[in-house]
């Protein structure tokens, strides 16, 4: 893992020149600042202390969670979109987006009655409708 660095008195940081790029592919992982914490064996504000100092690891975890999420959610929406005539709408692409950005509208839940769903994709729109809500996603 490299030499650990020294910073003033008191036990040496077990930070090391590797730890931002460790950290990034954690991030892309998925896991929580606990979760990543867990994994290098240090406290969480001992992590938070080191993204304060350290704006090298500040950045990865940046790139690793906020940047990633984007172009997750970017390539999201023009799947549940589509791009024009290469790709058509998905739609469970949509329901996916739905449900969870508008979770309490849009529900997957069984004990739901009396819904009423209606999707139309056409080539410059597609429309979903349930009971009186209607969504309007023009494919342009």
């Amino acid at each position: 893992m490299g030499q650990a660095l020294t910073e003033g008195a008191g036990r040496p940081t077990l930070y090391t020149p590797d730890i931002p790029e460790r950290v990034k592919g954690l991030c892309l992982l998925g896991m929580t600042d606990k979760e990543i914490c867990k994994t290098l064996g240090i406290a969480v504000s001992t992590f938070n202390l080191w993204k304060q100092t350290y704006p090298e690891l500040m950045e990865s975890v940046y790139q690793g969670k906020e940047l990633a999420d984007t172009e997750v959610v970017t390539s999201l929406y023009k799947k549940a979109t589509g791009d024009g005539d290469s790709m058509k709408a998905d739609t469970k692409a949509i329901q996916f987006w739905l449900m969870n950005r508008q979770r309490s509208r849009w529900t997957d839940s069984q004990d739901k009655q009396g819904v009423s769903v209606n999707v139309t994709i056409n080539r410059g729109s597609t429309e979903i409708e349930v009971n009186d809500n209607k969504l309007t996603i023009d494919n342009d």
